[in-house]
């Protein structure tokens, strides 16, 4: 804003030719629907289809695809995106977003990666956590999510090559690390 930059949160992949929603808008013809929370992107910006698949039968012009998103649409069609169906661990029987759990943490000031290490939620941290902050996450996560949460200082939680948390990693160096 001090700049005069107007920032836009976009929203797209690689299968929708990159953006088809700015500011929770769509573009002119995208079609936006949520299935079983999932979110689904029709319309002319949708892929054909990934090379070396076999062509489906019928009119390529409705072009459709089911993201692994979970999302929502309000009542002016606008989306909010509010994690992902492959960052989901079931954790003593509950399923949780394990992107939910950091948002949440971020929330109360704590940044950390969550991942699931035997049956309990962990959120692994580069620096130490007070008492009084580690007692805040832990009842606002029993609260929230249902299940506890443990915390663990790491030096440097791992990463993919494309710079996102690697959680079937930290859960490995977790588990060697006890």
């Amino acid at each position: 804003d001090a700049a005069g930059v107007r920032a836009v949160a976009s929203y797209g992949m690689t299968e929708t030719c990159g953006g088809c929603v700015y500011d929770g808008a769509t573009l002119p013809g995208v079609h936006l629907s949520i299935e079983d929370g999932r979110v689904r992107v029709s319309g002319p910006v949708v892929m054909l289809g990934y090379r070396g698949a076999l062509p489906q039968p019928g009119d390529h012009t409705h072009r459709s695809f089911l993201t692994t998103d979970l999302g929502e649409l309000d009542a002016n069609g606008h989306l909010t995106v509010r994690g992902r169906t492959d960052d989901i661990e079931i954790v003593n029987g509950v399923n949780v977003s394990m992107t939910a759990v950091e948002s949440l943490l971020r929330e109360l000031g704590i940044n950390a990666v969550a991942c699931s290490v035997d049956d309990r939620l962990v959120a692994a941290t580069a620096s130490a956590i007070g008492p009084d902050e580690t007692e805040a996450a832990v009842a606002r996560a029993k609260q929230v999510l249902s299940v506890g949460l443990d915390f663990r200082v790491v030096p440097l939680p791992p990463t993919t090559p494309a710079g996102k948390p690697d959680r079937a990693a930290l859960a490995a160096l977790l588990r060697d690390n006890r």
